[in-house]
């Protein structure tokens, strides 16, 4: 069976979550490469503890519902978006940082 093909983006604004759906419509996996200055915000948006108990290497792995909660960092609301068309075709998602990247991956189908 053939691995789905990797899209890998580089997060500039909306454009890229746009080209991040045009992909996902196509049936291929995304990764989305963001800026490093947004590694705080990752952190503390995805563990709202105390600064001092959240962790230096961000890795988390969830269904969609982490690219809703990415999309409250200001700078990355376009992400909602994407979120939608993740939804649909039961996406998993893993958030790896310190060089901060989202994968968007759906499951093979059987075959």
């Amino acid at each position: 069976m053939e691995t789905p093909r990797i899209v890998e983006i580089e997060w500039k604004d909306g454009k890229s979550a746009a080209a991040g759906r045009a992909a996902r419509e196509r049936r291929l996996n995304v990764e989305l490469r963001l800026p490093a200055n947004y590694h705080h915000a990752l952190s503390a948006q995805l563990y709202p503890e105390s600064e001092s108990a959240r962790p230096q290497i961000i890795d988390v792995t969830g269904g969609v519902e982490l690219l809703f909660e990415i999309a409250r960092i200001e700078g990355l609301i376009e992400i909602a978006g994407l979120a939608q068309a993740a939804s649909k075709a039961g996406a998993r998602v893993q958030v790896l940082s310190p060089s901060p990247k989202i994968e968007i991956t759906v499951p093979a189908p059987d075959g």
